[in-house]
């Protein structure tokens, strides 16, 4: 690798790199095995070295990913999506956005595995936020909801089959904003009658506010907020909650929904901004001059959100 790095004649630069694929890697395994971390480090290196022939690489890491399938280590099965990235980049036969699609859900399903499995690998966060980030582009919408839907039609009957995969597909939707989708709706509900939980009702909550369903959303996300006492995600479910209120016209309950949320987020942006929008939509006052006080402690809330022009929209 050394040389290979340092050398500054291409011919010579492609001589090392044969070098260290006959020598290093070939013969290593013909002795050794074709042992899932030899081919992984191999996979790299071709990665590096060979990205420009991008079929290369990903023969070494499918290899990884049929043979191991979940028991694959984070960073192949991300580098197995990223050369898959690379060939329907380069317009290879085969390798389209819908193949783009099905290969996420696989390899989202196998790193889930695999960060549960091995929680002490460092280099699994790292993989699975690459991984979200690489297959941004190809999960839009119109492509994931007909996916999702096709496969939901497919599942097996039995609970302890089904409810996993209903999870995952919840998972991806709510990931890629697909919470307005029938498919979302029918998954959710029915993750919720066979193991309420605080997540379950929570999505159905987002399904019911994007469709501006908001009395009913906002009876899933109390839901939600009472499973959940204190859990990491309360934080959403007060600023759904907050949401549902805010479109409802029940202003004052909006505000305090919003105010139960901050200090429970990493940031409070979205709680002084519903908080704001609360306050400057609420119509008090005595007079026309005190109606028109309430826009200054709005944009007070909307100062601290770090959104100024909030109050454009209520002038």
């Amino acid at each position: 690798r050394f040389k290979i790095d340092n050398e500054k004649d291409a011919a010579a630069k492609d001589k090392y790199i044969d070098t260290l694929v006959t020598v290093v890697y070939e013969k290593q395994m013909e002795y050794f095995g074709r042992k899932p971390k030899t081919l992984e480090n191999y996979g790299n290196d071709m990665m590096k070295y060979r990205q420009s022939t991008p079929m290369v690489p990903h023969k070494i890491f499918k290899e990884i990913i049929d043979t191991e399938k979940e028991n694959s280590s984070c960073i192949s099965i991300m580098r197995y999506y990223q050369t898959l990235v690379l060939l329907y980049n380069k317009k290879e036969a085969g390798f389209d956005k819908a193949k783009l699609v099905s290969e996420y859900f696989i390899c989202r399903d196998y790193m889930d595995k695999t960060m549960v499995a091995h929680p002490d690998d460092k280099n699994c966060a790292t993989a699975s936020e690459e991984l979200d980030k690489l297959a941004i582009n190809f999960l839009d919408c119109a492509d994931v909801v007909p996916f999702v839907t096709k496969s939901y039609e497919k599942l097996p009957a039995e609970k302890d089959a089904r409810l996993p995969e209903l999870k995952k597909m919840a998972s991806v939707l709510e990931k890629r904003n697909c919470t307005d989708s029938d498919i979302f709706e029918k998954i959710s509900i029915e993750i919720v009658e066979s193991e309420p939980s605080h997540n379950a009702y929570y999505n159905i909550g987002l399904a019911k506010l994007k469709k501006k369903k908001y009395s009913e959303a906002n009876d899933y996300f109390k839901k939600a907020i009472d499973l959940c006492a204190d859990c990491e995600n309360l934080c959403d479910y007060y600023i759904g909650a907050a949401k549902a209120n805010l479109g409802a016209g029940s202003y004052s309950t909006a505000a305090s929904f919003a105010k139960q949320a901050i200090g429970k987020c990493k940031s409070n942006s979205d709680a002084y901004t519903i908080i704001a929008q609360a306050i400057a939509a609420t119509d008090c006052g005595a007079n026309d001059f005190e109606r028109k006080c309430r826009y200054m402690l709005a944009y007070e809330y909307a100062k601290k959100a770090g959104d100024g022009g909030l109050m454009a929209s209520y002038k």
